[in-house]
This record gives structure tokens, C-alpha cells and sequence, in this order.
């Protein structure tokens, strides 16, 4: 009786193993280092030796990136019509302090599609965040690169449509 209680017990830790809440789905929430379903950011893959204080401007892009998701109504790149840059976006960054940066590939981005791209970066993420003072998008196809300042939000149309 006693050998059947522990091998009982045995099977049950190891079927217990490997259940934890650390288990979940990357694509829970973009982030630097998550594959929203482009390819996140320069750090595309999560490493498993990450430093022990993360890059204060990273972070901050991090939180812009996702209030932009989120003001969009969207939880991932793929969301996006394919047909805009939006759906391409592979990075994202802090430039200096309150620029933040948008890389796109994929396609022959014109000028207006890039400056549409950070005008809708700035009014969704820089909408709630006044500290966000610019946006600047790169095309890595085309090597365009667009741009709007607080004077673009609001979803104006930017000069080179």
C-alpha cells in the first residue's frame, strides 16, 4: 500500500510539472522583445541573459508603442491593414529624450505614408503623453524617413499628401 501512495505521489508531481503561470503566450503583449507578428525590434527574440536594469529609453518606447497598439484598437502589427506601414512596423526606440523612433519594412513606402505613420504614432501615443515631443518613422525598404511633431496630432493630414 505504502509503494502505491508514493508512486501515486510521484505521478503526480510530475504531471504537475511544468505548469506555472510563466507558461503564457509572448504575444500577451508587445514589447521590445516580444514578435508582435513582424519582427518586434532590433532585439527580436527575448535573451535569456537580459542585463539587470533595462534601458530607461527602451522602457519609455516600450509604453509608446503599446498606448499606440492600444489607441488603434489593436494588440498587434498584424491588425493593421496590410496595405499601410503600420502592419510592417520591425522596430521601435527612443532617439533622445521624448523622440521616439518607428523602423518599417516591407513595400516602397512614399513620403506621405511615412509622415502618415508617425502622425498616427503621435496621436495615439502622444496624445496622452506630453513628455512625447516627436516621432520619427524609417522606411528600411526605401530608406524614406518621415516625421511629425506635436503640431501634427490629431490626425492631420500631413504637407507631403
Amino acid at each position: 500500500m505504502k509503494k502505491t501512495f508514493v508512486a501515486a505521489a510521484m505521478l503526480a508531481a510530475l504531471a504537475l510539472t511544468g505548469c506555472s503561470a510563466g507558461n503564457q503566450s509572448a504575444d500577451a503583449t508587445p514589447s521590445a522583445t516580444a514578435k508582435p507578428s513582424a519582427p518586434a525590434t532590433a532585439s527580436a527574440t527575448p535573451s535569456a541573459s537580459k542585463s539587470a536594469t533595462a534601458d530607461p529609453g527602451q522602457v519609455w518606447a516600450d509604453k509608446m508603442i503599446n498606448l499606440f497598439l492600444n489607441g488603434n484598437s489593436k494588440s498587434r502589427f498584424a491588425d493593421f491593414n496590410k496595405e499601410i506601414p503600420h502592419h510592417y512596423i520591425t522596430e521601435w526606440g527612443q532617439e533622445s529624450e521624448g523622440i521616439m523612433s518607428v523602423t518599417v519594412s516591407g513595400n516602397k513606402w512614399t513620403q506621405c505614408e511615412m509622415d502618415e505613420l508617425a502622425v498616427t504614432v503621435m496621436s495615439t501615443a502622444g496624445h496622452e503623453t506630453p513628455e512625447m515631443k516627436k516621432v520619427v518613422t524609417y522606411s528600411d525598404t526605401t530608406g524614406l524617413k518621415g516625421s511629425t511633431d506635436r503640431s501634427g496630432m490629431n490626425f492631420g493630414t500631413p504637407d507631403s499628401c
